[in-house]
């Protein structure tokens, strides 16, 4: 669509099954935002003044989508420093907070995999919810990036503070149980977990997550 940001998000709107439109939006969005930084597709639908625009702008059919790509603007402003990308995801409406800080715990691993940073960025984040939501992420981001390989996964919540364990897990056995093109895949990732505590809730998130694809998808 030459990064026409409506034309696509109306094209978008067009595709049948509720997750397909979703997808498409978030990557309008995400396309959007990288143009920030783009010289052969800069984007037409930012404003230097107005740090959450065209989110606060756009159709409520849209708001949930945009908040949750906002982060990757964030990120191109300031060089990639996540610890600025929390400040701004401050800036978020509330209700839409969440989403911001789970695609920043997505952009760590997206940035550099697992490393220091990894297991750091989430910490520095205040709010528990909120580091939550980071924690997720990056799970979901290490899911994504190392397909059939849960051993980042486990290492990263091997180090995660006792209090933040059982989310980190059960996100464990949600991405295992929706990411891996192996349909055991989450038994080999929650059975690996040692805590017994832990490698059950990692085992019934995976339990819950497969029975709801096949319910809303059954071809799957």
């Amino acid at each position: 669509t030459d990064d026409d940001l409506p034309l696509s998000l109306t094209f978008c709107e067009t595709l049948p099954m509720k997750v397909e439109r979703e997808t498409c939006y978030g990557g309008a969005f995400m396309e959007n935002f990288l143009g920030v930084s783009s010289k052969e597709h800069p984007s037409q639908h930012l404003k230097k003044n107005d740090l959450l625009y065209p989110c606060n702008s756009v159709k409520k059919l849209y708001e949930k989508s945009c908040y949750t790509y906002i982060a990757f603007y964030f990120a191109e402003l300031n060089n990639w420093q996540l610890s600025d990308v929390i400040q701004k995801c401050d800036l978020v409406p509330t209700v839409f907070i969440e989403n911001c800080f789970t695609t920043l715990g997505s952009l760590q691993v997206e940035r550099g995999g697992l490393n220091d940073l990894t297991y750091t960025i989430c910490d520095s984040i205040e709010e528990r919810a909120l580091k939550n939501k980071c924690i997720q992420g990056v799970v979901d981001g290490l899911g994504g990036r190392y397909i059939n390989d849960p051993l980042p996964m486990l290492k990263f919540c091997e180090k995660v503070s006792p209090h933040d364990k059982s989310i980190c897990y059960e996100t464990i056995g949600l991405s295992a149980a929706t990411m891996s093109a192996d349909t055991k895949s989450e038994d080999n990732a929650c059975k690996r977990i040692e805590d017994k505590k832990y490698s059950e809730i990692c085992a019934h998130q995976a339990k819950i997550t497969k029975e709801y694809i096949q319910l809303m998808y059954p071809r799957i």
